[in-house]
């Protein structure tokens, strides 16, 4: 069956956040009801705040009535380096397949359909934080490592 792409609409949301959950779930966390519940309610806030601004976007991957992929992103600019433009950045993130619906080409539909998204609306780069199992469906997608990212969190 065929999959279609599309970007959400900001009645999406409660969608998004949903599909964040069960992206969280998937990567392995265990968390309480309660804490879920707090994990919703602040992406939700986060979420619309950034739809708001017209930095972030979602899309969706669907298989007849079901969504089967989803994945978010965030839009910023930096200064200009090689040329007098800002560089305008993409990071995608909670770049999921329902379980049901990998190893189908589904995924990868998704991520060329976020590729031309940025290719129109002039975004520079895309990045991303991989786990083991997605790396593979990145490097295909063209995307390469980068060994000088460093990340520090405030303890």
């Amino acid at each position: 069956m065929d999959c279609i792409y599309a970007e959400t609409s900001r009645e999406s949301l409660d969608l998004l956040v949903e599909l964040r959950i069960d992206f969280l779930r998937h990567v392995g966390r265990d968390f309480s009801e309660a804490h879920l519940d707090s994990l919703r309610d602040g992406t939700r806030k986060v979420l619309r705040a950034q739809i708001e601004e017209g930095t972030y976007t979602g899309f969706t991957g669907t298989v007849g009535a079901a969504v089967a992929c989803a994945a978010g992103l965030f839009v910023y600019e930096t200064p200009p380096i090689l040329n007098p433009l800002p560089r305008r950045t993409g990071y995608i993130f909670n770049f999921y397949t329902k379980p049901e619906f990998r190893n189908r080409g589904y995924a990868r539909g998704l991520m060329e359909f976020i590729q031309d998204y940025a290719g129109k609306n002039g975004i520079g780069s895309l990045q991303l934080r991989s786990t083991e199992a997605g790396e593979a469906l990145y490097k295909k997608c063209g995307f390469e490592k980068i060994p000088n990212m460093m990340e520090w969190e405030v303890p």
